[in-house]
């Protein structure tokens, strides 16, 4: 993606989860029905889970290598080593998360799901309905023609997103959507050429691990404003079979140097594009500001409802319980992008 070297300097949870979410897809379309395979895909997503809260998405995946053998399934090692593995990675954090709000995946931003949009959370998160919003409350307050409205709305937006995850040149430019374009059209020809070569298990994986979270990120589109960093994981799993299909299309007197060549010339225009980046303080992401310290002590002794945003920190908050005397504080909403 463009925006690659930009997010590896502000935002590092979104590429580190790519990375792993990645390797994850690559573990399971190797894995077949070897078991030690199943746990290091398990240890790779929990990993993935650890970096980002969508990774339990590919929990799917084992789920899905079960079900391909229809009646066979209870036997196929793919669910019972993969969330063995799973447990071993992320195992702290399930536990931190069913000891501190009852939910072993509890995630902070899980009601968005059902809202409309950003004024149902300016207007609900202090009200008594806010306890109520999950799959009842809004299936109650939308027909189907609405929720077939929002859906189709996001499957647009989401396309589009997508496209810019993979794309190549200035953002917002039509070289942006051509290269996109490009690139998803060679990753489904070259998905396509993996299907009748017998490599089946390796499309299912992926259609698995992609579909489900580009499904998902299209739901949410009705609620609030997208991001590349969301589709970057999406984008990190399919470049590699465009490039598959650029390398098997290529004439066979280029050779693998010339090859080689053409890709690393399309790679460099993500330097050409943020090359700004490079230049950028490392760790503006995570350094505090002067002071911090003893300023965020000064706050907690004089704040006089308890935590002023018990949802973020700069330090830890793995030992700190939700505030029970607030459902949501306000502030918490400014550091949720």
């Amino acid at each position: 993606s463009p925006g690659a070297a930009v997010y590896a300097q502000t935002i590092a949870p979104d590429l580190l989860f790519a990375g792993f979410f990645s390797l994850a897809v690559a573990s399971a379309a190797a894995a077949g029905k070897d078991r030690r395979r199943w746990f290091v895909f398990g240890l790779t997503a929990g990993m993935a889970w650890l970096a980002k809260g969508n990774g339990h998405f590919l929990l799917i995946l084992p789920l899905a290598a079960a079900l391909r053998q229809g009646r066979e399934a209870w036997r196929h090692p793919a669910p019972l080593f993969a969330g063995c593995g799973f447990l071993t990675t992320g195992g702290l954090l399930l536990w931190r998360n069913l000891a501190v709000w009852g939910d072993p995946f509890h995630q902070q931003g899980k009601k968005w799901v059902w809202l409309d949009d950003e004024n149902n959370f300016m207007t609900l998160m202090l009200s008594p309905e806010w306890e109520k919003i999950g799959p009842a409350w809004y299936w109650g307050r939308h027909s189907l023609y609405e929720m077939a409205c929002h859906a189709g709305h996001g499957l647009r937006e989401a396309a589009e997103w997508l496209l810019r995850a993979m794309a190549a040149g200035p953002a917002g430019s039509a070289a942006e959507l051509v290269t996109g374009s490009l690139l998803l059209g060679l990753a489904l020809l070259g998905l396509r050429r993996r299907w009748a070569a017998g490599e089946r298990a390796a499309v299912w994986a992926v259609a698995a691990a992609v579909a489900p979270l580009w499904l998902a990120f299209a739901w949410l589109a009705k609620t609030g404003p997208s991001y590349v960093r969301f589709y970057l994981p999406m984008a990190a799993v399919l470049i590699p079979f465009a490039i598959d299909e650029v390398r098997a299309r290529a004439p066979a007197r280029w050779g693998a140097g010339a090859v080689r060549a053409l890709l690393c010339a399309a790679a460099s225009v993500l330097l050409v594009r943020d090359g700004k980046a490079l230049f950028a303080d490392p760790f503006r992401a995570v350094s505090l500001p002067p002071f911090w310290a003893p300023t965020s002590a000064w706050l907690n002794r004089h704040a006089q409802d308890g935590y002023l945003a018990d949802y973020w920190s700069l330090y830890s908050n793995w030992d700190a319980p939700p505030d029970s005397r607030r459902r949501r504080p306000p502030t918490a909403f400014a550091g949720s992008g």
